[in-house]
């Protein structure tokens, strides 16, 4: 069965036969399909006209104004849904955090905006109907032709500027508008989508930065390691030439002691000596290397650090621009005016 008619529109004027006489009708009475495309722009898709009919006409110098009765019909159904500021995920990202006042969420709100699809409240089943009056207040001939230049609006009429100006500016309660279920529906598959999406174009940075920086470092110095003065350090050939200047002078010592075996053991002594003086010289010249090398690589990978940084700012900013270009259309086509007839 259909649902009973609700009084949602204003009153239907009262009937006044004598402003719809014949003549009047046939001299003043625009045609039923100017009134009908009229209320075609104030009503969504989902509301049918079902009927119209005129109940009083007034005419002045040079328009007429109608008003009529009307009865509507709800073909899907129709919620009031909340509208809020899309809610925080867990474990974001400050660059979540940042850009989703910029991200569009759903076709009909500005950036940043979702409705609650959880707590919306079905006001107006599928099959509900709507009686009451609505006057179109200015037409006139024009050329030959009617045209309408002014008309009342309806509560189902959308307003995207005005509808937008509510949005933002109202905070508690959260503002709630009208719409259907199919249309709550598709906003909030565009709202899973527009997350995903989201995530992963900065994933998608993230690899990029990631892969740049490991480009870069690879060209940078290799990181030194100290060899210490065991074989294969180098230290050993110090080490001997060391011990080859420490015998000779240990023998000559030796030798002024009494030579013979003096000056043998003399040598022994000063090669040992000698040989411990050239690997703590030589190992100190290496760790002077290792350390310088290691300073070069510093230098370079902070210097690769900062380019990573700035080549992830940029990639950052494009991407904020591209949000921006879409929020400014976005906010742009809310700001339509009300159509004038």
């Amino acid at each position: 069965p259909t649902p009973t008619a609700l009084p949602i529109l204003s009153p239907a004027p009262a009937p006044d036969p004598a402003s719809l006489r014949p003549w009047l009708r046939w001299r003043y009475l625009p045609p039923e399909g100017l009134a009908r495309s009229v209320l075609a722009r104030r009503l969504p898709q989902q509301i049918q006209l079902l009927a119209l009919e005129p109940r009083r006409l007034r005419t002045e110098e040079d328009h007429v104004s109608i008003d009529y009765s009307i009865t509507l019909r709800a073909k899907e159904d129709i919620l009031l849904a909340p509208v809020i500021s899309a809610p925080a995920q867990k474990n974001q990202s400050g660059d979540h955090r940042r850009l989703i006042p910029k991200i569009l969420f759903a076709y009909d709100l500005p950036p940043g905006k979702v409705f609650d699809f959880a707590t919306a409240k079905n006001i107006l089943p599928a099959g509900t109907t709507f009686e009451g009056g609505w006057t179109l207040r200015h037409a006139t001939r024009r050329s030959g032709r009617w045209v309408a230049l002014e008309a009342d609006l309806l509560p189902f009429t959308r307003v995207p500027a005005l509808e937008s100006i509510f949005v933002r500016e109202s905070t508690t309660p959260p503002p709630a508008l009208l719409r259907s279920r199919g249309e709550l529906e598709n906003n909030d598959a565009k709202q899973r989508a527009a997350i995903q999406s989201l995530d992963d174009r900065l994933a998608a940075i993230r690899a990029d930065v990631k892969q740049y920086r490991a480009q870069l470092l690879s060209s940078a110095p290799a990181s030194a390691k100290s060899k210490g003065i065991g074989a294969g350090s180098g230290v050993p050939t110090g080490a001997g030439v060391g011990m080859v200047g420490g015998a000779a002078t240990g023998a000559s010592i030796g030798a002024m002691a009494g030579g013979g075996d003096g000056a043998a053991i003399g040598a022994g002594a000063g090669a040992l000596a000698g040989m411990l003086i050239g690997a703590i010289i030589a190992n100190s010249e290496q760790e002077k290397r290792v350390e310088q090398e290691r300073a070069a690589r510093r230098a370079a990978v902070s210097a690769i650090e900062r380019e990573v940084i700035e080549y992830q700012r940029k990639q950052m900013q494009s991407f904020e621009n591209e949000l921006d270009q879409d929020k400014n259309k976005q906010e742009s086509n809310l700001a339509r005016p009300t159509p004038h007839n």
